[in-house]
């Protein structure tokens, strides 16, 4: 057992992980360099390889090329170079200017930061974007607030993983669909918030793991369902009194105590399990890039 120097958990690092770690020992001109045995235990270490990855944090600071103001990724005292999108693309630098021979007597993660403290970085990883200063990870997006790692939108805030939505907000991993809010995990719905696990379902709030339903409330694993509340058929008339109910405690009360309801739904209903899905890719060529959308397909 060895203990973690960062938060002082026992871990194990056992002969077969030493094995392993051996075949992936670099070799720099003809130096092989061992990799040392962990220090941190297997959380710590992820947390510090996610602690260089920043996409969703955005700073006002200078470019250091032009002295403008931009956006970036980089915080105004991260001691990196920053180029604006523009900038960086164009041909008025030359990345081989900055190459460095490595000296072999000097700690590697030493050197690496050095080179990394003297080269330009990129703003935003952005591409084609229109009225979308503050989106990163992203392209081909119109008028978009917020949005990281999202592809084709318009008129969309406050999401991660969106691709071809409008008119959405507080969203993740949502695909083509329109006006919906609050939403995790769906594609093809329109007019849906406060749901979760959905696939071509509209004008529904609090569902889970549903398709291809319509009207529906607080309900759960419906297929091809309309005027349902908490999985109960009901009439026109009654989904719509029940609907009138809800807006006005949403618009009265805010949606908090609708949230415990929801969640004690599925914490009641049957759940799949594993979450399995097959992937439909699309490729779509255009003069800067070629774009790959991943599609999942619930099996």
């Amino acid at each position: 057992m060895t203990k973690c120097k960062n938060c002082h958990t026992e871990f194990t690092y056992s002969q077969e992980d030493r094995d392993f770690l051996r075949k992936l020992d670099p070799i720099f001109g003809g130096y092989k360099l061992e990799i040392p045995d962990p220090t941190f235990c297997r959380d710590c270490r992820q947390q510090r390889r996610l602690s260089f990855r920043n996409e969703r944090t955005l700073y006002r600071r200078k470019c250091d090329k032009s002295g403008k103001s931009i956006i970036s990724v980089y915080a105004p005292d991260s001691g990196y170079i920053v180029y604006s999108t523009e900038e960086w693309w164009s041909d008025d630098w030359n990345a081989f200017d900055y190459g460095k021979d490595f000296d072999f007597s000097r700690p590697f993660f030493e050197q690496f930061n050095e080179l990394k403290k003297s080269i330009p970085h990129l703003a935003l990883h952005n591409v084609s974007n229109e009225n979308c200063d503050y989106v990163n990870l992203s392209g081909f997006n119109k008028n978009c607030y917020l949005i990281h790692a999202g592809e084709y939108n318009e008129d969309c805030m406050y999401g991660t993983s969106v691709i071809k939505c409008q008119n959405s907000l507080d969203m993740i991993n949502c695909f083509e669909s329109r006006w919906c809010y609050e939403v995790v995990d769906v594609q093809g719905c329109a007019n849906l918030s406060y749901s979760q696990d959905c696939t071509n379902c509209s004008d529904s709030m609090f569902l889970y793991n549903c398709r291809n339903s319509k009207n529906c409330l607080f309900s759960s694993n419906l297929r091809n369902a309309e005027y349902y509340v908490f999985n109960k058929k009901c009439t026109k008339e009654e989904y719509e009194e029940k609907l009138k109910q809800t807006n006005d405690h949403l618009l009265e009360h805010g949606p908090n105590q609708l949230h415990k309801q929801f969640a004690q739904l599925k914490k009641s209903t049957p759940h799949k399990a594993q979450q399995v899905t097959t992937y439909q890719t699309q490729r779509i060529h255009t003069k800067a890039m070629t774009v790959l959308i991943v599609r999942t397909v619930d099996i």
